[in-house]
């Protein structure tokens, strides 16, 4: 094939260029979810917040954020806006994280084509990453896709960075301290690109003396590692320590591989050990065609392979890297559902990978050099239909959750309008996700943040029980608590009231008898339907 290494300077044309494609891909992919998807999850809890601040209300709500989260000021100060912009209309907020999705993917390939990746190439990747669905929470989930922005961030401070390097004196010294405030203000935001902040220098190194190469990696790691203690610091998340940090490396190994592996094996393969043997195989495949590059870049020294083989290195350590901040926490890179956005940093190194895999294999395949490109461009785009495929599966069950959430809410707040303020509304019935961890409404915070916009009334609160979820009728109250959740939400019988939204059964819960009976007659749904 043509030569991988291109021109790093990006033409004028060529990021509007870019950008419209990406753009087009990201709505092609969501034009349906913007129609037919809704609010989920925390989507309900910052539409409510935002809805019921006290004037003026963005500055209010970023203080509510900055209580809740603790750390992380940037997600704070970016969270209330789409909130601000659009109001309670989900369909806007999806648009609005297709075009974000679409401007990290820019970035991207601004920064691929940085690192010396031609044109093509580089937006060839960038249009996959719009569609990796082992990520689509980010897209498909409006509070989530606000992730996009530190990556964004972090990737232009990245791109920054190297091309000062190129250059000498003042210019360049004071493009790398714009890069590093970009550094300071990603990690802020959301820590997820810190890793591979961190091992950014490594890319100095060709571009500049070796010891001045050293003295920006090291500004590097101070700004970044100081913004990570400030993160680890303040937040109000656990922290892990280092023990479970090593003890959880395994387990991201394993499940990082099989992420790759799934690349390659197509949607609908039977789960168990069908699917266990494809993932094999395309492991396998995948090894070997690194394998034969690699022998007959000893043998011949071909310029192409290598630098293929240079690029699924580097996406290799970008995958390690985006996974390196994330050890040791409650996610993993197999969580589906509003979980999946741990992968959203690593995409970029994945998917960079699979395509470096598939181009090593057409220069390997292709019997002349003629035919090369054609069996290039038609093993992407099957890896591109597949990731397409996967992603409108996903969609179509974030969809379906939505429409689940119109009967519950629609029996909670015909309830909820016939009851006194600071009243506690447990529904019953109903269950909390759809396959794939996708919720409909699974949370106290969720139920009461959609009550509470339905009826326009901020003392109302509401609390889902489907199978699992325990219940106790103690003598001071109703004590529940969600299943993996270590809080326990506390409800008085003054204000208590059961409804089955099936059956629109209604019961006032004003004593520990009551309660019990109840408890005893109104229906468990399983938690995914």
């Amino acid at each position: 094939m043509t030569a991988i290494r291109g021109d790093r300077r990006v033409s004028r044309g060529e990021v509007p260029a870019v950008g419209g494609l990406l753009l087009v891909v990201g709505f092609a992919a969501l034009a349906w979810h913007i129609a037919h998807g809704g609010f989920y999850s925390d989507d309900w809890s910052n539409a409510a917040n935002y809805h019921f601040a006290s004037s003026p209300r963005y500055l209010h709500a970023v203080r509510h954020e900055m209580d809740d989260l603790g750390s992380r000021p940037g997600l704070a100060i970016l969270l209330p806006i789409p909130h601000a912009v659009f109001g309670v209309h989900p369909g806007a907020q999806i648009a609005l994280a297709a075009v974000l999705a679409a401007l990290m993917c820019l970035v991207f390939h601004v920064f691929l084509r940085t690192v010396g990746l031609g044109a093509v190439h580089a937006a060839a990747i960038a249009s996959l990453v719009v569609l990796f669905p082992w990520a689509d929470s980010i897209r498909l989930w409006p509070t989530a896709s606000v992730g996009c922005v530190p990556i964004a961030i972090a990737l232009a401070g990245a791109t920054l960075s190297l091309r000062a390097a190129e250059r000498q004196g003042r210019a360049a010294a004071l493009r790398h301290a714009a890069a590093l405030v970009l550094f300071a203000c990603s990690v802020l935001t959301y820590e997820m690109a810190a890793g591979g902040l961190l091992l950014l220098g490594a890319l100095y190194l060709p571009r500049m003396q070796r010891r001045r190469a050293l003295r920006w990696w090291v500004l590097d790691v101070i700004v970044v590692g100081s913004a990570l203690a400030y993160e680890g610091a303040t937040t109000t998340s656990p922290v892990s320590s280092v023990s479970q940090h090593i003890h959880a490396i395994p387990e991201f190994t394993r499940e990082s591989l099989e992420i790759f592996s799934l690349l390659f094996v197509p949607y609908g393969v039977p789960k168990g050990t069908t699917t266990d043997i494809c993932e094999a195989v395309a492991f396998a495949a995948a090894a070997i065609v690194v394998a034969l590059a690699v022998r007959r870049v000893v043998r011949t020294g071909d310029p192409d392979l290598t630098r293929w083989l240079m690029v699924a290195a580097g996406s290799v350590v970008a995958v390690a890297a985006a996974y390196a901040v994330l050890v040791g926490t409650y996610l993993k890179p197999d969580f589906p559902g509003t979980a999946n956005r741990v992968n959203l940093f690593a995409a970029l190194g994945y998917t960079t990978l699979a395509y470096a895999v598939l181009l090593m294999a057409a220069r390997l395949v292709a019997s002349r050099p003629a035919r090369e490109p054609v069996v290039a461009i038609a093993l992407v785009a099957l890896l591109g239909a597949g990731f397409a495929v996967r992603f409108g599966k996903d969609e179509a069950a974030w969809d379906r959750a939505a429409r689940l959430q119109g009967p519950v809410l629609d029996a909670a707040a015909s309830y909820a309008e016939t009851l006194p303020r600071d009243s506690v509304v447990f529904t019953f019935g109903a269950s909390g996700e759809v396959p794939a961890a996708i919720p409909v409404f699974d949370t106290d915070w969720d139920t009461t943040g959609a009550l509470r916009l339905r009826t326009n009334d901020s003392s109302l609160r509401a609390y889902p029980v489907f199978d699992g979820v325990q219940i106790a009728c103690e003598a001071a109250g109703i004590a529940t608590r969600i299943p993996n959740e270590t809080d326990t939400f506390r409800a008085s019988y003054r204000s208590s009231y059961f409804i089955d939204v099936r059956t629109g059964r209604r019961v006032r819960v004003s004593s520990r008898s009551i309660c019990r009976g109840a408890v005893k007659s109104f229906p468990l749904a399983p938690l995914d339907a």
